[in-house]
C-alpha cells in the first residue's frame, strides 16, 4: 500500500487541498479493508477494460462505420 501511495505522489495523481468551510470530506477506504467475502461482496475486480473488449469494440465500430472518441 505504501508503494502505491508513493506512486500517486510521484505521478501527481492527486492534490491535497483543504475542505471548504463547514463541510466534511467524503470518506474513502482501500478496497478490502473492512469488507468480508460472502457478506459485502462475492467478487472483486478492477474497473479496467480488458484488451479483448477494446479490440471487439474497435472491430464492431469499424464494421459499422462508427466514429469513436
Amino acid at each position: 500500500m505504501h508503494e502505491e501511495l508513493e506512486n500517486f505522489e510521484r505521478n501527481h495523481v492527486r492534490d491535497l487541498v483543504e475542505p471548504p468551510p463547514n463541510r466534511r470530506p467524503i470518506g474513502t477506504k482501500w478496497p478490502g479493508v473492512s469488507s468480508k467475502e460472502g457478506i459485502d461482496y462475492k467478487e472483486t475486480f478492477a474497473p479496467v477494460a480488458r484488451l479483448e473488449a477494446i479490440r471487439i469494440l474497435l472491430a464492431f465500430a469499424a464494421s459499422k462505420g462508427f466514429k469513436l472518441q
